[in-house]
């Protein structure tokens, strides 16, 4: 698959070998169709899973303009809620024991400014990315939300993201 692929191309990137952490049962891919929206087919894939990577977004998709909504939308925000519905509540702690990350978008923290106010012509994907932030937030798991930009420079090397 596409996520596979690119999984295993920043892993090996970072040094590491994909196969010996697969077999060693430090990662594992798993795939579902986000767009059905049923949180029970998104929990049989999750399995056990307590930590997971959304790299959700619409572009290269084929989905047309209703892309950013039905997949920065809706598909984003129905892994968060099945996250949070299958990772374990952990007592000691009084928290869901579940971490997930979000690579979001640079410019999702002020959707209306410039230039993410340009980019929110195309289907308002700027905010509906913030509006999948709010919702994970909401979620009850421990989150970090990271929001990579385009680096044209080296000046460029700052990036933003939160924690939760």
């Amino acid at each position: 698959s596409r996520g596979e692929r690119i999984i295993f191309q920043e892993a090996e990137r970072a040094g590491l070998d994909p196969e010996t952490l697969r077999s060693e049962g430090r990662l594992e891919v798993r795939e579902v169709d986000l767009r059905s929206g049923s949180d029970q087919a998104v929990c049989e894939a999750l399995g056990d899973c307590r930590f997971a990577v959304s790299c959700l977004g619409a572009s290269g998709m084929g989905v047309g303009i209703s892309g950013p909504i039905e997949i920065d939308g809706r598909a984003s925000q129905t892994l968060f809620r099945a996250f949070a519905k299958c990772v374990p509540y952990d007592k000691k702690q009084n928290e869901l024991s579940g971490h997930m990350v979000l690579v979001s978008s640079l410019g999702t923290g002020n959707p209306f400014g410039f230039p993410s106010g340009v980019l929110n012509l195309f289907g308002g994907v700027l905010l509906i990315k913030r509006l999948s932030e709010l919702y994970l937030q909401a979620c009850g798991v421990n989150y970090t939300i990271v929001r990579p930009g385009g680096l044209v420079s080296r000046s460029d090397l700052g990036a933003a993201g939160e924690s939760g």
